[in-house]
């Protein structure tokens, strides 16, 4: 993901433990843009060991999308997150 973001390829990837972590993280490393889909409503981030890393993609211009609905939460621990019940149009975005 670091090398991707070099040459302007955003990261989109869920926020499970390993491997999507790890993406994230590479791409913020290199200051590029990363979208998480989570698979669960924007109340929550889960796993709980990735809430910092959520916090900081959206702190760097990021996304956290989920096609759940749920409750919007605004929050110190998780931070302010962004609610979108469709994928295509933020993806499209990002090409």
């Amino acid at each position: 993901a670091y090398n991707l973001t070099k040459h302007n390829i955003n990261v989109i990837s869920g926020l499970a433990l390993g491997i999507d972590t790890n993406a994230h993280l590479g791409c913020l490393m290199n200051k590029g843009k990363t979208i998480a889909v989570v698979a669960h409503g924007l109340d929550m981030i889960y796993p709980t060991q990735n809430i910092n890393l959520a916090n900081e993609i959206i702190e760097k211009g990021g996304a956290i999308i989920s096609e759940y609905l749920g409750v919007l939460a605004k929050d110190e621990t998780i931070g302010l997150l962004l609610k979108s019940y469709t994928l295509f149009p933020l993806v499209m975005s990002t090409i």
